[in-house]
């Protein structure tokens, strides 16, 4: 009791009871800042280890962050410090693969031509072409990301399945705390049963998402992250209506497979924000 009473800041060394009391305040303080200093270094997400989190809370999904989403046009101006993600996506060189799957086609029965206005087609042989387990590869720098093109195969064959592919290497403007990541994305088409129909068409519409990471400390140490996102749509990948119209015999007849990609840029971008719930003199201050 007599040491209690000497921690006694409440009644001046007089109640052992203030003494308890004292000291539990003393400790429920230094809990409160550690967790404050703590909390703060949960932040940004992408840069926190699940072991921090364990560290700082029970609570696996407890940030320093807070997430807002928004749709914006391309059409619209951007500030100063944006311009420099928009410049590295637009710059960054997308590859396009494309194969058919379980077909007899080979590199031979190939060609590849761009799709002009007006109707217009050029052949192109800035490609590569492999053939492996029954799979025509075909691997195309895409000279922009705004490209129609169209793969004639030639010959009575069939195809089992389509599969796309996007793929960039990543890109970054030190100065500009800014940097396109790199994509990997697949898409496969197929009909359960089927083969594909003689003329697929694909649609690739390519949407910006950019990834604005507030500082911590200071303003200008905000960071811009870029990627695409590509959406895959097809148009009818059966024949089954023309069997309807025609002959079931009439596909057998055909020595020619088209298939057109066209791929576009949507008129709007994704722009996602992370700002610090609190900064650290923030949490300092109100602890």
């Amino acid at each position: 009791q007599k040491i209690l009473s000497h921690c006694d800041v409440i009644g001046d060394g007089k109640y052992w009871l203030g003494g308890l009391i004292s000291l539990l305040i003393l400790i429920l303080i230094t809990f409160a800042c550690k967790f404050s200093i703590s909390f703060t270094y949960l932040y940004p997400i992408e840069q926190t280890s699940l072991e921090q989190r364990r560290t700082v809370s029970c609570d696996n999904t407890l940030f320093n962050a807070k997430l807002t989403s928004s749709l914006q046009l391309l059409s619209t101006l951007k500030y100063e410090e944006e311009k420099p993600i928009f410049t590295l996506l637009n710059g960054q060189q997308l590859i396009l693969t494309v194969q058919f799957i379980s077909t007899g086609y080979t590199c031979k029965d190939l060609e590849l031509q761009t799709i002009r206005a007006h109707g217009l087609s050029i052949k192109s042989e800035t490609f590569n072409c492999s053939k492996s387990n029954e799979v025509l590869t075909i691997i195309k720098l895409l000279p922009q990301h705004v490209h129609n093109m169209q793969i004639i195969l030639k010959g009575p064959h069939f195809i089992g399945g389509l599969r796309f592919c996007f793929s960039a290497a990543s890109v970054t403007n030190s100065d500009a705390h800014s940097k396109a990541q790199a994509i990997d994305t697949c898409q496969l088409f197929f009909m359960p049963n089927q083969t594909l129909t003689r003329n697929p068409t694909v649609n690739v519409k390519m949407t910006k998402v950019i990834n604005r990471t507030a500082g911590f400390t200071l303003p200008n140490e905000t960071t811009y992250t870029g990627l695409w996102l590509p959406r895959f749509t097809a148009d009818t990948l059966t024949d089954e209506l023309l069997f309807s119209l025609g002959s079931e015999y009439l596909r057998y007849a055909l020595k020619t497979t088209i298939l057109v990609i066209s791929i576009t840029e949507s008129e709007f971008y994704m722009k996602n924000t992370q700002e610090p719930i609190a900064r650290q003199y923030e949490i300092l201050f109100s602890t």
